[in-house]
């Protein structure tokens, strides 16, 4: 460990514990970005404002971001990867919309389950 990765792992533990600051700081010196203390004070920063330190920092590390902005945290309905359009909501209802606009009409009755269509 670095200089400046020491003085992170110091700025850190008092808040998330050796074991996650240390994942952390890992994290980003295999992104090729090392963390530094005002690095560390910063991302401590933005954790906090969540009101779940720990939990902030473990999603932070779980997504494999660079960064963490507690945004992010607080409204995770609202994230969206236009990749990886997910539905929300009512699969059943989803599911139904998706049969009539590609069949034309519902071949499922109320209960979601095949009906017969005479």
């Amino acid at each position: 460990m670095t200089g400046p990765e020491k003085e992170a792992l110091e700025v850190l533990t008092p808040f998330l514990g050796d074991e996650l600051s240390k994942d952390i700081i890992s994290h980003r010196r295999g992104m090729k970005a090392p963390l530094t203390a005002r690095g560390a004070r910063s991302l401590i920063k933005e954790y906090q404002k969540t009101g779940h330190t720990v939990a902030a920092a473990e999603m932070h590390l779980n997504r494999g971001w660079r960064g963490f902005d507690a945004s992010w945290f607080k409204q995770p309905a609202k994230f969206a990867d236009p990749h990886n359009p997910t539905p929300r909501g009512d699969m059943a209802a989803f599911t139904r919309n998706l049969m009539e606009n590609y069949h034309g009409d519902t071949a499922m009755d109320d209960a979601g389950k095949g009906g017969s269509n005479d």
